[in-house]
């Protein structure tokens, strides 16, 4: 459910900041990112400040979408906490980059991230599309503050 409220609002922000007349929408997570990426890319003309935040949110939701891939495609197994905690639960995956173990605390810190990415997106969208709105630092500070939140 995550993703596909992430995915509604990559869609909204490429038809915001893309060609109206356009119909060659991208299609999948990863291209949508991709294209989002590009667009904020082509669309602040060397701001530095926001590009910034643009770089760190689109590696931070690749890294979810790998993570999300490696347990939707790759699953192999999984293991539970131990009573002792000498272990936490996690899931024991391979997938192209061979095999992975994402535990479950890790995946709560993905999952905490998607949820706050769709209002990312959109403070973003309207932060490149209005240059000069005084207090688009406060908002770039506020957005990287929320990113690294646990």
């Amino acid at each position: 459910m995550l993703w596909s409220s992430v995915e509604a609002e990559l869609g909204e922000a490429i038809a915001a900041l893309g060609d109206p007349l356009s119909t060659n929408k991208p299609h999948g997570i990863g291209r949508s990112l991709a294209r989002w990426k590009d667009l904020h890319v082509h669309s602040a003309q060397n701001r530095a400040d926001h590009l910034r935040v643009v770089n760190a949110l689109h590696d931070q939701l690749a890294e979810a979408l790998r993570i999300r891939n490696s347990i939707a495609h790759g699953l192999k197994g999984y293991g539970v906490a131990a009573s002792d905690g000498s272990s936490e639960a996690h899931f024991e995956c391979r997938l192209n980059n061979g095999p992975e173990i994402i535990t479950l605390r890790h995946l709560r810190v993905c999952l905490g991230r998607l949820a706050r990415a769709g209002s990312h997106i959109s403070r973003l969208t309207y932060a490149v599309s209005r240059p000069d709105e005084p207090g688009l630092q406060s908002l770039y500070d506020d957005v990287l503050d929320l990113m690294h939140k646990r």
